[in-house]
């Protein structure tokens, strides 16, 4: 065989081992894609099936009490919340729990742990079991039943609506239109959580408060919320009662980790 001959026959083979390389490759990218996009699906699933079990065993749907008598009705009754916890139930499952957050047609329903680290719950579920969804977890500097002016609450932004999926619909006013109001429950007391600001921010200290120096410093706090809002509300709030801050990933990626925002005030109810 010719030099000329034996480089073609050569040259040949080598393209053959190349395209012989990246089938392999581009098969093995297949594989792996196909096997992380099930593994999240499953922790999809995984993370609903707990959550939905969960709430089926401690969340009862309350029905307010029908009036006695016409006079009966010209005092409305207080406002109670619209679900009730079985709190002993819940604490034996994980103790961690502080609270629940429930918002009326919408996919959040769900307990709020807290521990003295903010790292645990954004990997586990409330059964503590390894999850991408996490949990809704309570700021660790936070005590839910001090005088805290500011409650944080985190959650991851899942794709398919679960945790704090939702939140960022609140950046559009017809969707705070249909949903303007949360409740938050605690085994002490419930809330009202009437929303009156949402807003994107970089993850800087002077957006996640939770005590301030003074009055004026909270009206400050309130004001730059509202001023930064995606839409306005009726009135800016004072600074009587505290707020519940939800926090979650920003639609927008940068190199900030921007963070959205959404603000509520809580009114003591039954």
């Amino acid at each position: 065989m010719n030099q000329g001959k034996r480089y073609r026959v050569n040259k040949q083979v080598l393209f053959k081992r190349a395209v012989w390389l990246a089938a392999i490759l581009l098969s093995a990218i297949l594989l792996f894609s196909v096997y992380s996009l099930v593994r999240i699906l499953k922790g999809y699933r995984d993370g609903r099936q707990t959550y939905d079990t969960l709430s089926s065993a401690v969340v009862a749907t309350v029905s307010p009490a029908p009036s006695a008598s016409a006079a009966a009705e010209e005092t409305p009754a207080p406002e109670s919340a619209p679900i009730s916890i079985d709190w002993e139930t819940l604490k034996q499952t994980n103790a961690d729990v502080v609270g629940w957050l429930y918002c009326e047609g919408t996919p959040i329903n769900y307990p709020i742990v807290q521990t003295d680290d903010n790292e645990y719950y954004l990997t586990r579920g409330f059964d503590r079991k390894k999850n991408a969804g996490g949990a809704l977890f309570l700021d660790c500097r936070n005590n839910i039943n001090a005088s805290d002016e500011n409650l944080i609450v985190y959650g991851h932004r899942m794709k398919d609506d679960s945790m704090l999926g939702t939140v960022p619909q609140y950046a559009e006013e017809d969707y705070l239109l249909l949903h303007p109001v949360m409740y938050l429950l605690t085994p002490e007391r419930n809330y009202r959580v009437e929303l009156f600001a949402c807003r994107t921010v970089h993850s800087e200290e002077k957006y996640f408060e939770t005590c301030f120096e003074s009055k004026t410093a909270f009206q400050r706090y309130l004001n730059k919320a509202v001023e930064q809002s995606y839409w306005q509300p009726d009135a800016t709030p004072g600074t009587d009662n505290p707020t519940l801050t939800l926090v979650t990933c920003s639609t927008y990626g940068n190199a900030n980790n921007p963070r959205l925002l959404l603000h509520g005030v809580l009114v003591p109810i039954l």
